[in-house]
């Protein structure tokens, strides 16, 4: 190292050695300009030189989890965009099932959707087996049913 300036050395070496973030990098060299002025000893140069190297290491576990916890936050977020589609396609399932099945119960609503000109049609089959699927899935239970 230089007899000018090692600390600054130090920090260009280390800057090199570890990826880490410009404003970091840049609070440190502000930091070192500032001792500049200041006649430093041989045993506070060691010091230094051992506290900057441990700062830079410590930041480096700093960022890495910083990075890590930004993806863990996106996959959080992600899943939560999930399970709220899940919850909007259920409600607009049940609305339906709950149309449909006033539809049935109702013997006027029921003549109007099928056929508006006879009010006094009976229920077809394929109508009652319907109701029968709608009924079963309005009466899931939610422990048992999942959302995947």
């Amino acid at each position: 190292m230089s007899k000018e300036n090692p600390l600054k050395e130090l920090v260009d070496h280390l800057n090199a050695e570890f990826n880490l973030s410009n404003d970091f990098k840049a609070k440190i060299s502000h930091l070192i300009e500032k001792l500049d002025g200041y006649l430093l000893g041989a045993e506070q140069v060691e010091l230094l030189s051992t506290r900057i190297r441990e700062t830079y290491q410590r930041q480096v576990l700093i960022e890495a989890c910083r990075e890590e916890s930004l993806k863990s936050l996106e996959k959080i977020q992600l899943s939560l965009t999930a399970y709220s589609n899940a919850l909007n396609e259920i409600s607009r399932r049940l609305t339906q099932a709950e149309a449909t099945l006033d539809r049935l119960v109702n013997p006027k609503a029921r003549a109007m959707a099928t056929d508006p000109s006879n009010e006094n049609r009976s229920v077809t089959p394929y109508d009652k087996q319907k109701a029968k699927a709608m009924i079963a899935f309005v009466n899931l239970d939610t422990k048992t049913g999942r959302i995947h």
